[in-house]
């Protein structure tokens, strides 16, 4: 009796126990040839071909200066992009990273950018690049910090690959869909942006995982992740609401989620707050920050901001593509979330936040970018896509989207 009381006492809390055992079950889906072998080929396999394919771009096209997609760009595309190891994948908002990689938060533009990115692309420059490149790390020449970031995009498109199959794989139930659903998300026209010196994939690996956690209930490791991806884009505090919204079903259905399990909602939201007052202690105002970019929550002139936006396109050939794939990749985003909101509606909500926010401050600009981060998206195109004839269309359509767009971004016209 004394035996079996020592052992009983020797197990693991409850919580603690069912979060080590999800935790062992997720490593063996990642070790079976059905996920993790062929997660990772499929990652690496994309991998190779969007390097090589941007760098066949540069070598074999020259394609001439300025772009006018926007009215505003053809004066940021006026000189030659830079070329070279990192280089070549450092373009628009690129540069802000670098110069936070570099000097921290300074201008005022700084403070429309979140510092997990510029944190991670730093150190990967200090403790492993530096060694190798000491010359280049003692003039603080941006190429370090190009090719810290290149190596954090990468290195994180792998765990956004994994994170993915596993959260489709849960939903869908079946390697096949989350397979389908993984390979739509990469060749997704913009998904370009997660092998470029950008936050997609580093938010796609933080975001998607606590996506996961949520929908199984492990409020805590959400929490953190969301923190995580809270400081790393905007849209991650919006998975506070899709926390809130699964949180109030489960009490509705009877299942009274502990109290406590509030206490991780407020951790993004805190988090938040602290970095907003860190950037006013040095006198930096991230509205102030945003209002340079053009961006004003609910301004009233935003309407006419979108209209003269769509009346560029109309009468300006050069706008009509971009500025239709900046309301067309958005529109489809939306569909995916529609088409999920009776399934999946935590899902739905936080795809349509992660829309709704941005477009709320009166542009189209980027709107094809913060497309690719909408999950419900994939789900839906998954399931359309057990049809062969879909599977095909798509699959042709979205290629072709995303050449066009590495082509563009690889020598420095606006891509999103």
């Amino acid at each position: 009796m004394m035996n079996e009381t020592s052992e009983h006492r020797a197990q693991p809390p409850a919580p603690l126990h069912n979060w080590l055992a999800t935790r062992r079950a997720n490593l063996r889906v990642l070790r079976s040839t059905s996920a993790f072998q062929i997660a990772t080929k499929l990652w690496l396999g994309w991998v190779i071909i969007m390097i090589l394919f941007q760098a066949a771009v540069w070598a074999r096209l020259h394609v001439v200066g300025p772009d006018d997609a926007y009215g505003w760009t053809w004066e940021y595309s006026s000189t030659p992009p830079r070329v070279g190891l990192g280089l070549s994948h450092v373009r628009w908002d690129s540069y802000h990273y670098l110069r936070l990689a570099k000097m921290g938060y300074h201008g005022t533009q700084d403070a429309a950018f979140y510092p997990a990115y510029p944190v991670l692309m730093r150190y990967t420059a200090l403790l492993f690049f530096k060694p190798v490149m000491p010359d280049v790390w003692a003039a603080r020449d941006i190429e370090v910090f190009a090719r810290a970031g290149f190596a954090v995009s990468i290195i994180a498109s792998l765990a956004a690959v994994w994170s993915m199959f596993i959260l489709y794989r849960d939903l869908l139930g079946s390697d096949d869909d989350a397979f389908r659903a993984t390979f739509y998300s990469l060749i997704f026209p913009t998904a370009m942006f997660m092998t470029q010196v950008y936050t997609e994939s580093l938010y796609l690996a933080l975001a998607t995982p606590a996506l996961i956690f949520l929908l199984r209930r492990q409020w805590w490791a959400c929490g953190v992740l969301t923190v995580l991806a809270t400081l790393t884009r905007a849209t991650g505090v919006l998975i506070v609401g899709a926390m809130a919204l699964h949180w109030l079903l489960d009490w509705r259905a009877g299942k009274r989620p502990p109290w406590h399990t509030l206490i991780p909602m407020v951790l993004p939201v805190i988090t938040w707050q602290i970095h907003v007052a860190m950037l006013a202690a040095i006198g930096l105002n991230m509205n102030v920050a945003q209002k340079n970019f053009g961006r004003v929550m609910f301004s009233p002139d935003n309407i006419q901001i979108v209209l003269n936006d769509i009346g560029y396109m109309i009468t300006h050939e050069m706008g009509f593509v971009p500025i239709m794939e900046d309301i067309a990749l958005p529109a489809l985003a939306l569909w995916g979330c529609w088409k999920a909101r009776r399934r999946w509606p935590v899902l739905a909500l936080y795809g349509v936040a992660s829309l709704a926010v941005p477009f709320a401050t009166g542009q189209l600009v980027s709107m094809n970018r913060y497309a690719v981060i909408v999950v419900p998206m994939y789900l839906a195109l998954a399931i359309k896509g057990r049809n062969p004839m879909f599977d095909r269309l798509w699959t042709t359509i979205s290629l072709l989207l995303l050449a066009l767009y590495m082509v563009g971004f690889a020598h420095g016209y606006w891509s999103g």
